[in-house]
């Protein structure tokens, strides 16, 4: 197994188990508050969000009480555009930050 596709497994892992993590949050019908929330910033920062997971989590946070988000697909659908917004443009060169970073992909 080359290089690729060792990472290519590795990711295909870590994003299964977030997957599964997201829908084991909101199992049996459980409402959003803010222990769950917090269940999910956990999750994101065990996904190597670092940083990036408490943002992300307050995004949502803010986005529930305005009645924006209201259950696990809505959770999954913000947190994808949330993190697609943070790519570069189709073709852009990604500009990596001076600071030790995690770069994750969820397609």
């Amino acid at each position: 197994m080359g290089l690729l596709e060792r990472i290519r497994s590795s990711l295909f892992k870590t994003r299964t188990a977030l997957s599964d993590g997201i829908a084991g949050l909101f199992r049996g019908g459980r409402e959003m508050d803010a222990a769950l929330l917090s269940e999910l910033e956990a999750l994101l920062y065990s996904a190597d969000l670092g940083p990036l997971a408490t943002e992300l989590v307050g995004d949502l946070a803010r986005r529930h009480k305005r009645g924006e988000i209201k259950g696990e697909a809505d959770v999954r659908a913000s947190l994808r555009a949330s993190l697609l917004e943070r790519l570069p443009a189709d073709g852009a060169e990604y500009a990596f930050p001076a600071r030790p970073t995690v770069i994750w992909w969820w397609a």
